[in-house]
């Protein structure tokens, strides 16, 4: 669409007119022009000549275009828009404009060009029909939103003539400049401007207005630790870095559009670069569709040492919000254990919360062995056990920044009445910093505020982790590791029965001293009651079903050469939900 002229002069050569159309709904001038030229005049119309006059009758060519184009300059005047056609008036053939003769094509006219007079003025009346539709000046697009600091381009099309000139009533919002074949708009703060555009006397406006985007998107950097990051621990890394990485306006919201291709499991190289498509928009704000990088650094850190046990389970069934532990880590590695059941009428949602009173920013390494909830208590805590040895083995986790005075959210998931939640989780400050761990128990939709703050609740323990040397002799007496029956004390005095989240290393020697090939079978063997078992059996993971006492479950078999001696490492834990000590037994 064009838009209206604003300015009018007549430009004459030998004759010639400038008119508005006002009724039609023209949106440009008519410029209607008559050229002497070396045996004819030509009549012109927006520069497009229409029609090339001869002398007749006495009339010189340059009068009778002159007399043509005042014709035509009356029609353009008028601000009608004329019909052209080609008929018969007076014995003669014409070119007609509504059925006013406009042009009478001459003998002459016609043998110049080799036609007839009514092949000449059906000829002429398409040129004037095709010209006169020829938009003079106009701007494309003619109407534009623009975002805050940035630029847009305007075309200036049509058949006028000469240099652009464009002037901005608002130039703090929307300033333009010339550039070959249109215009350069320039945006500056929200709000209105209108671009006036000048050119060979005639004038068109191009509305702007000025928006705010509805936001904006920066990298998102993030770290992983162990040398095999799975999908899962990349997508819930990612998602959750994500939006701390896109600025939003008031009001605004994101959507992403397409989802970085993340790899089942990431081994190769220190450095993974993804891609993300998101959208932002809202009202009142200019929509934005980019793409978000991702990129993804592998770091390699040495063993934890000093390790701490936390240990969230008392109460074990809960029934409202409430914070269930609370503790200051002190600049060593957690290892948090938290078991949960909702034993309300309402689900409720647990939640994870790492809290920062220092002065300055901690990066911290985090290996969630979180399991999913489940109406199985015993399977709850398995699962959560599983996955923890597996990752913690390969130190597989995540680097998180934990804001000075602030507060860093490892995770939240809702319960349903009747499920528990079971989770085990390193929490590793890579420098000293004022830290506090919490587990509480939300009402969904809560904010959960400052869960970490106060006195201490909950259990801590010092040196987790246990060192079994045992061996085994074939067919010498049976070897019993006993596996959560010594439970470690803290400082206070409070003794953990069955050392649920205690990792346990035993370094099994094998002997066969016959002569023939022997098999030496490990076997776990519950105590106390339900229970099953995750075991990490010279680096192959391996898991059993619920089992009760007196049963023993096979979870390897060792094939021994003649004369052959071995080592052979199990890692496993007692797991929260099930029923502990246990034992493995060793024997052919």
């Amino acid at each position: 669409m064009n838009l209206p002229l604003i300015s009018l002069r007549r430009v004459a050569v030998c004759a010639a007119g400038v008119a508005l159309g006002l009724a039609s709904g023209w949106a440009s001038p008519i410029r209607v022009r008559s050229e002497s030229r070396p045996g004819s005049s030509l009549v012109s119309v927006n520069y497009v000549d229409v029609a090339a006059l001869t002398s007749s009758g006495g009339v010189s060519s340059a009068e009778r275009a002159r007399n043509a184009a005042n014709r035509l300059s009356r029609w353009a005047d008028s601000g009608r828009a004329p019909r052209f056609t080609a008929g018969r008036a007076s014995g003669r053939w014409n070119v007609l404009a509504n059925g006013a003769v406009l042009l009478t094509p001459t003998r002459a006219d016609a043998k110049r060009l080799g036609l007839t007079r009514r092949s000449l003025a059906h000829r002429w009346a398409a040129h004037l029909a095709s010209a006169w539709a020829t938009t003079f000046l106009r701007a494309t697009p003619d109407g534009l939103r623009i975002g805050v600091n940035s630029a847009r381009s305007v075309r200036v099309g049509g058949v006028a003539r000469g240099p652009i000139v464009a002037s901005s009533d608002a130039a703090d919002v929307a300033a333009a400049r010339a550039v070959p074949g249109g215009l350069h708009i320039t945006a500056g703060h929200p709000g209105r401007a209108t671009i006036t555009i000048r050119r060979d006397g005639a004038a068109v406006r191009c509305a702007v207005r000025v928006m705010k985007w509805a936001g904006s998107v920066e990298a998102v950097n993030v770290q992983v630790t162990g040398s095999a990051a799975p999908a899962d621990l990349l997508r819930d890394l990612i998602s959750g870095e994500t939006p701390r990485h896109i600025r939003l306006e008031p009001g605004a919201w994101s959507v992403i559009l397409r989802r970085p291709a993340i790899p089942a499991v990431w081994t190769r190289g220190d450095r993974l670069n993804l891609s993300a498509r998101v959208r932002l928009s809202g009202p009142g704000v200019l929509p934005v569709e980019t793409t978000l990088p991702i990129h993804v650094t592998r770091r390699h850190l040495p063993p934890a040492r000093n390790m701490m046990l936390f240990y969230s389970n008392n109460p074990e069934t809960i029934r409202d919000a409430r914070t269930l532990f609370r503790h200051a880590i002190d600049g060593m590695p957690a290892r948090l254990l938290y078991h949960h059941q909702n034993a309300g009428d309402r689900a409720l949602n647990i939640a994870v919360d790492v809290t920062n009173d220092g002065d300055s920013d901690v990066p911290a390494q985090i290996v969630d062995g979180t399991g999913p909830p489940s109406m199985d208590c015993v399977l709850a805590g398995h699962r959560a056990a599983y996955k923890f040895i597996k990752r913690s083995q390969s130190a597989t986790g995540v680097i998180l920044n934990i804001p000075a005075h602030g507060r860093r959210r490892l995770f939240l998931r809702r319960l349903a009445p009747g499920d528990t939640m079971s989770g085990i989780m390193l929490v590793r400050p890579l420098k000293h910093g004022d830290l506090s761990v919490s587990v509480r128990s939300e009402l969904p939709g809560s904010a959960g505020g400052g869960t970490a703050r106060g006195e201490e609740a909950g259990t801590a323990f010092e040196d987790p982790d246990k060192t079994v040397d045992a061996s085994y002799t074939v067919n010498g007496p049976w070897t019993y590791v006993p596996i959560g029956k010594e439970g470690i004390s803290n400082a206070g005095g409070v003794r953990l029965d069955g050392n649920y989240g205690v990792l346990y290393t035993v370094r099994l020697k094998l002997n066969n001293p016959t002569d023939a090939r022997k098999t030496v079978r490990v076997l776990f063997e519950p105590r106390a009651g339900e229970a099953r078992a995750a075991l990490l059996i010279n680096g192959a993971l391996t898991e059993t079903d619920s089992t009760f006492p007196p049963a023993e479950v096979r979870v390897a078999s060792i094939s021994l050469a003649p004369k052959q001696s071995r080592m052979v490492t199990v890692v496993t834990m007692p797991a929260a939900g099930g029923s502990y000590p246990a034992a493995l037994i060793v024997r052919g």
